[in-house]
């Protein structure tokens, strides 16, 4: 009923050739990085079956890490000296009865980048804010220390709860009902770690109500996306040639629709 691990893994991903207009300060071309990961982890079969439980920890190590920010004019891909990353995950599915069942994950992951002194300067926040970017030494060198930054695109924590009811309505119909709610934490968005990229925190829900017509295979469902209607962006850049502007994509709005699936057999 319980199954314990332990693995120990390495990587590789080789280098390549900056063809980006980017300064020439930068060199041109970047190194290959190699990771190094230990993973611990506990997969259980629970409470005589009705509950499901994956719990896992783990850290990496990645020397010659690739950073990419996007510097206005072009990406900037460099080889930082060391990225770190760890944390943990719990997944569990639980079967309150025949007909209920709900599924919680949760994940803790930080990601940072040491040892990266030719870095990716900050272009909105000085030019916004007045705030100094803190790792430039020479106002005059594009180049600015990046040491201790948050790798970008990488969630501190990121949460997930489901419930779902199903129904019979007859001996050829059934269906079901199921809410979501998923947590994103904030997220820097850029290689570079201006503070005017960090996207905040947010909490989407989502529902889902199905009628499955068994003898025509087919399934009609009504459903709501973030219906709170929360507004959140994928991420953010400087716009070339613009100093102080900023871009981002968006996400969906709050959307509904219905949809009908059939299969043909």
């Amino acid at each position: 009923e319980m199954l314990l691990y332990a693995s120990y893994s390495t990587g590789f991903k080789a280098g390549g050739t900056n063809t980006d207009r980017i300064d020439p300060m930068f060199p041109q071309v970047f190194g290959p990085e190699a990771s190094k990961a230990v993973e611990v982890g506990m997969k259980a079969d629970l409470m005589d079956g009705r509950m499901r439980l994956n719990v896992a920890v783990h850290e990496t190590t990645i020397e010659g890490f690739q950073s990419n920010a996007f510097a206005g004019n072009g990406f900037n891909l460099q080889n930082a000296g060391e990225g770190d990353t760890s944390g943990y995950e719990v997944d569990t599915t639980y079967l309150a009865s025949e007909s209920l069942k709900f599924n919680f994950a949760y994940a803790k992951n930080k990601a940072f980048v040491r040892d990266f002194p030719n870095g990716t300067c900050w272009t909105a926040t000085p030019w916004q804010n007045g705030q100094a970017d803190p790792g430039r030494t020479d106002p005059s060198s594009p180049v600015c220390s990046r040491n201790g930054s948050r790798v970008s695109g990488n969630p501190e924590d990121v949460g997930y709860l489901a419930a779902q009811k199903n129904f019979r309505f007859s001996g050829s119909a059934s269906g079901f009902f199921r809410a979501e709610y998923t947590h994103v934490g904030d997220t820097m968005t850029d290689g570079n770690g201006d503070p005017l990229k960090l996207r905040e925190s947010y909490s989407k829900v989502n529902l889902r109500l199905a009628v499955l017509l068994e003898d025509l295979n087919t399934e009609v469902s009504i459903w709501k996306r973030n219906i709170t209607d929360s507004r959140m962006y994928e991420t953010v850049f400087d716009v070339p040639v613009q100093d102080g502007k900023l871009n981002a994509y968006p996400h969906e709005p709050s959307t509904w629709g219905v949809t009908v699936r059939t299969t043909f057999e």
